[in-house]
């Protein structure tokens, strides 16, 4: 399946169900059966992009009064305190070994 059109992307029945097989065929394709585990940790809202989607964009109006960045020293207090070091200490290694590879893989 090469090319969808409106008429696809309004289809029911079986036209629908060969599209969502079309959809996972090439998700499976594409990722395997790994799903890709992402969080970010905040600890600033300043930011100098300026995505649409995003709400810490730098031009969005509410944060303009309100914005933070914690320091050094406060974001090592916050992780240590949840027992999170060894974690963080595994993220960081693997993100300066392969960046593309920090996320955890999860096999589903």
């Amino acid at each position: 399946m090469d090319y969808m059109n409106e008429t696809d992307l309004k289809a029911g029945g079986s036209r629908q169900t060969a599209l969502h097989q079309a959809a996972a065929e090439a998700t499976r394709a594409g990722f395997g059966r790994n799903v890709f585990v992402r969080a970010v940790a905040a600890v600033s809202n300043f930011c100098r992009e300026n995505c649409a989607y995003c709400g810490m964009r730098r031009d969005y109006i509410i944060y303009k009064r309100d914005r933070f960045i914690m320091t050094e020293a406060r974001v090592l207090a916050a992780i240590e305190a949840e027992g999170l070091a060894d974690y963080y200490r595994e993220q960081l290694a693997r993100a300066m070994v392969a960046p593309n590879l920090a996320a955890t893989a999860v096999q589903v």
